[in-house]
């Protein structure tokens, strides 16, 4: 789901092109119709379901399936981001464009994402933060989804000679060249979020105390983000990966801000919260999330 961007028509072709692209590298189902005239892609049919109905399906454990499902995953990133956005395209959804959003995107948020959004421009700290990852990955022109959450994931069984599932990522329509560490962030703020939104924090509570009480669900997401580094190759996470990952919070942070659900602006403030430490101070913010997990930081 994007938050800030505005889409439409003029981003359907190239939609069509970067699913088939993936689709080829064994990442994505293969499109079987594309109708320009009622802006329609169709998709080989999938049966399975979404990584998120399997995540919300398996409660408070971390199985097997739910495992093997997150390094499947990490395997179909890694070949999509083996490629090349092809010359013309533009730019994918990056959490940086949070620094100059748009009339479109202000025009599309509610009430409190925008007084969040406000805020976040008055704190110096934070905007230098996400311009920094913008000029970090400028030149980069890898194939990127750009709003790779776990409703984008279709999980296949395993089927006649296949013993581990297999996993589809779908909706690329704010896909294009840019980083891979955009989309190893969105995957890992998405579950981030989910650990978060499992808490209550008292009053004057540090982060180190409130996010311990997170259990199981901090277990099943250190456990799920381990598998998903693991299968896509890059088990240990750079400090500048960190800052992506509070990036891709703040991200979330304004999605949660739009939803419709009584807790969901103390959510939404416990995440943007989160992703501020890891984007300003990401030695602190891994400490926090990832000091008792093999995941290691690395400088």
């Amino acid at each position: 789901m994007s938050v800030w961007r505005k889409t439409g028509s003029t981003r359907f072709r190239a939609e069509a092109r970067l699913a088939a692209l993936a689709a080829r590298a064994g990442a994505g189902p293969p499109v079987s119709a594309v109708d320009a005239r009622s802006g329609t892609i169709s998709l080989r049919r999938l049966r399975g379901p979404t990584l998120d109905a399997l995540w919300r399906s398996a409660g408070d454990g971390a199985g097997a399936e739910l495992l093997a499902a997150f390094a499947a995953l990490g395997g179909a990133l890694a070949r999509v981001h083996a490629l090349r956005a092809p010359r013309r395209e533009t730019a994918a959804q990056h959490p940086a464009e949070l620094a100059a959003p748009t009339v479109e995107c202000l025009a599309s948020l509610g009430d409190l994402a925008v007084e969040m959004l406000a805020e976040w421009h008055r704190d110096r700290e934070l905007l230098s933060g996400l311009e920094a990852l913008a000029a970090r990955g400028a030149s980069a022109r890898a194939l990127v989804h750009g709003d790779l959450t776990l409703d984008n994931v279709i999980v296949v069984a395993g089927g006649r000679g296949r013993s581990r599932p297999a996993v589809a990522i779908v909706d690329w329509e704010l896909a294009g060249a840019g980083d891979p560490a955009v989309d190893l962030a969105t995957v890992e703020a998405d579950l981030v979020a989910r650990w978060i939104a499992t808490v209550e924090p008292r009053p004057g509570e540090e982060a180190e105390t409130w996010l311990g009480r997170g259990e199981p669900t901090r277990a099943r997401v250190l456990a799920a983000a381990r598998a998903f580094r693991h299968g896509y190759g890059r088990p240990q996470r750079t400090l500048d990966d960190v800052r992506m990952l509070g990036a891709a919070l703040l991200v979330r942070a304004l999605a949660v801000a739009c939803d419709s659900h009584r807790r969901a602006g103390f959510v939404a403030a416990l995440v943007a919260r989160a992703g501020r430490t890891l984007l300003v101070d990401p030695e602190r913010g891994a400490q926090v999330l990832f000091a008792d997990t093999s995941a290691a930081v690395v400088p």
